[in-house]
């Protein structure tokens, strides 16, 4: 795992080694300035700013003056108000009263945000204005002024860059409450939605007074409150939230001001009056250590103001209502030998401090990062500086066994893997002096003693590979499990890690004979080797079994494997071809030629016994001609589907309109389980015509051949029985005792077997 990101596009290195400059001119306190062009600070008297406390300036990236203001003004480079450039909604007593960011992928808009200060309650809150420096010259104009963002607002703001995804997050807590809001600014503007932290027992009410700022790399953020404390949190960088919150100071002392150390070990916080300085190591992992690590840095003066980083990568420190300006110098270094070099700096004759500096986005001023062209043993790795490429005018590099280089860029070579510390003294074209470490991994490159032979397994018009008939032969100490591989059409192709063979490795030339394969550390993918693997063609071995689902038996059924392959292997652990199972539950099979067992194929199965539904009733309506039904009562639940005489399923257990005779109801489940019934419907003739023509010379009950115990008896029209009928037979003929009787209506009494009875009349016609 790497310590440090190392990962930058080439636009953010440009951006970045020229941000500093943007910090060249501050100006700040009553008319008072400093210039760092030349890599010293000068002072200088211009300004037409006073500013009790908060206040920020911007150049350009050549270092030349755009614009600064006291959150309530802004002044243009000539030191005139900018175009509507006044009543902004900050104020000159709020410690950090503004803070002017550039906006992501643009030349000529910038963000001023501004904060109330605690005196007004905060009441205007946070807010943003934007300048477009091309307007007026090159003078620039206030084209949106005092947007909303929240309110009430505590003195508290700051905001970071992140590098690598190309915005900035604006940090600030809100009065009355225990949030702390992380805002986004990107190409698009400010987010509205902030991502919300919580402090831990602290409410920002009108004694939190004191500084927000966020560390140099932006891990840490800490807060200084004059309600006597001093707050360390974790940061997200790519998240925006705050967390891991740690009390470093809890006493009587009204903190005020705050710097992080260039490389970001170190915390200063400072004491407003009586003026103390203090240095933690905010580095070490137990916060008792971090607390005992405290170092009280001497100090000459009742009062001490703000705190301000700046781009010779020293602490600058307020001596208010002075013409002197202290410095950290080596603000890196632990404990006393940080340097604190008292009144160090004389203003310029009738300007002065009073207690704040400029604010500035700390990521300006960061330690530079040692960046390595790979990570691998056995490799000769190049180190460099971008930030500082063509302005080193010395360098030591140390490496993790003491050996030492004064070479641009440093090189060495690791022949173990591990994690290593890279230092560097650096000496610059300014004279800037300042010192820098990261620590490495270096991971192990894969030895390929060589690759067996595999087959491409034939599916369909294509072939496959499957991972797991792959042999990789690795030297004797490496294990395959640490390592990824790739497979290439041709070795440039896996030197140049494009056009890969994706997952799962179809491959549409049937004559290919050799494949590239690439095998490259899990951990980091530049350490790897490329191999030319032979392939032949093996087998097709596709097949498909279907679920099988019995209804009504639980007896043994034989499943019958595909023909063609020389090994089966069932999950039962029998190897035939054919097997008999009994018991239901979900099965597969295996298929492979020998030689081949990377090209088998596997399909599953499942075994299902299953009921037939279990019908409760078959209601029917006949005696109606073509106008009969059929309703079909079932007594368990599901999702069935009816047919009559398996015509048509469907979802309706009811049929009409059906004419007399012998029905099959069909009973489907979803599992394709059928219940299958015979349903009759009789029916009888409305008249018959016995005169010998062969045409209705008989009247029967239609349907009832096969009721062998149903009756059939006749009446006259008074009720007085005629005779009964055979209904198996041919039906009756129109006569009693051997005599014809007239034309008149007949009734009729037939009784079925289940005793049932049906009453109705006919026509007889002579």
């Amino acid at each position: 795992m790497f310590k440090n990101k190392f990962i930058y596009i080439f636009l953010l290195i440009f951006y970045f080694s020229h941000s500093q400059n943007e910090s060249n001119i501050w100006y700040f306190g009553k008319n008072a300035g400093l210039d760092f062009s030349s890599g010293e600070p000068i002072p200088i008297s211009d300004s037409a700013m006073i500013t009790k406390e908060g206040c920020s300036t911007i150049c350009d990236t050549d270092g030349n003056l755009l614009f600064y203001t006291d959150g309530i003004t802004v002044f243009n480079k000539s030191h005139e108000i900018m175009e509507n450039g006044e009543e902004l909604f900050g104020d000159s007593s709020s410690t950090s009263s503004s803070i002017i960011l550039k906006q992501p992928n643009t030349e000529n808009i910038y963000y001023i945000i501004t904060c109330d200060a605690l005196e007004n309650d905060g009441e205007k809150g946070l807010n943003y204005s934007t300048v477009d420096i091309n307007l007026n010259g090159g003078l620039g104009k206030v084209i949106f002024k005092n947007q909303f963002i929240h309110g009430p607002s505590s003195e508290k703001l700051t905001a970071i860059y992140n590098e690598e995804q190309n915005f900035f997050w604006i940090v600030s807590p809100r009065l009355n409450t225990d949030e702390i809001y992380s805002y986004k600014l990107t190409s698009s503007g400010i987010y509205s939605n902030p991502v919300i932290s919580n402090l831990d027992e602290i409410v920002l009410e009108k004694d939190a007074v004191g500084m927000i700022k966020i560390s140099p790399n932006g891990e840490k953020v800490a807060m200084a409150f004059h309600s006597k404390k001093v707050v360390l949190f974790d940061f997200n960088l790519d998240t925006g939230v705050l967390y891991n919150q740690r009390n470093l100071q809890e006493d009587e002392e009204y903190f005020y001001a705050l710097e992080f150390s260039p490389n970001s070990k170190l915390l200063y916080s400072t004491v407003y009056d009586p003026a103390k300085l203090y240095q933690y190591d905010i580095s070490l992992d137990n916060l008792n250590d971090i607390i005992d690590s405290k170092v009280a840095i001497p100090v000459q003066t009742e009062r001490i103001g703000s705190l301000q980083l700046a781009k010779d990568l020293k602490i600058y420190c307020v001596n208010p209502s002075s013409e002197f300006i202290s410095v950290i110098n080596n603000p890196d270094k632990n404990g006393l030998e940080c340097n604190f070099e008292q009144n160090k700096i004389i203003l310029e004759d009738e300007t002065r401090n009073l207690i704040g500096l400029p604010s500035y986005v700390s990521t300006y001023f960061k330690n530079p990062d040692i960046l390595a062209d790979t990570y691998c043993i056995n490799t000769e790795i190049n180190f460099t500086i971008p930030e500082y490429d063509g302005n080193i005018n010395s360098i030591t590099w140390y490496f993790e066994n003491s050996e030492t280089s004064n070479e641009y860029p440093g090189k060495f070579t690791f022949d173990q893997e591990g994690i290593y510390t890279i230092k560097a003294d650096i000496e610059t074209l300014e004279g800037l002096d300042f010192e820098v470490e990261i620590e490495i991994e270096i991971f192990e490159t894969p030895h390929i003693i060589d690759v067996d032979n595999f087959a491409l397994c034939i599916n369909e018009d294509f072939l496959t590979i499957y991972p797991e008939g792959i042999g990789i032969n690795l030297i004797e100490y490496q294990d395959i499990n640490d390592f990824n591989w790739e497979f290439y059409y041709t070795e440039n192709d896996a030197i140049d890690k494009i056009n890969k063979i994706n997952y799962p490795f179809e491959i549409y030339d049937l004559n290919i004979e050799f494949l590239y394969v690439r095998i490259e550390n899990k951990k980091y993918y530049k350490c790897h080797s490329i191999y030319k693997a032979p392939v032949y063609i093996g087998s097709d071995t596709s097949f498909t079994l279907n679920d099988i689902v019995i209804c009504d038996s639980k007896d043994e059924i034989e499943i019958e494997g595909p023909y063609g392959f020389d090994n089966y292997l069932w999950s039962t652990n029998e190897t035939t071809k054919n097997i008999t199972i009994k018991n239901q539950g979900i099965y597969s099979l295996s298929v492979w030629n020998n030689g081949e067992e990377h090209c088998m194929t596997t399909d599953d199965f499942i075994l299902i016994y299953e009921t037939k539904v279990d019908i409760e009733e078959i209601e029917t309506k006949e005696w109606s001609y073509e106008n009969n039904s059929i309703n079909i009562k079932v007594k368990t639940d599901g999702d069935f589907e009816f047919s009559l005489d398996n015509i048509e399923f469907q979802k309706e257990s009811y049929f009409e309109n059906l004419k007399y005779g012998n029905h099959t109801v069909y009973i489907r489940k979803e599992n394709g389980c059928l219940t299958i019934k015979e349903v009759v419907i009789l029916d009888y003739p409305r008249y018959f015509s016995p005169n010998n023509d062969g045409i209705h010379d008989y009247w029967k009950i239609h349907n009832v051949e096969n009721s062998k115990k149903s009756k059939l008896y006749i009446f006259d029209r008074y009720g007085k029985i005629i005779t009964e009928v055979y209904t198996r037979g041919k039906g009756w003929d129109g006569k009693k005792n051997g005599l014809e009787l007239p034309s008149s209506d007949y009734w009729f009494l037939f009784v079925k077997e289940n005793g049932e009875e049906h009453r109705g009349h006919f026509t007889l016609k002579r």
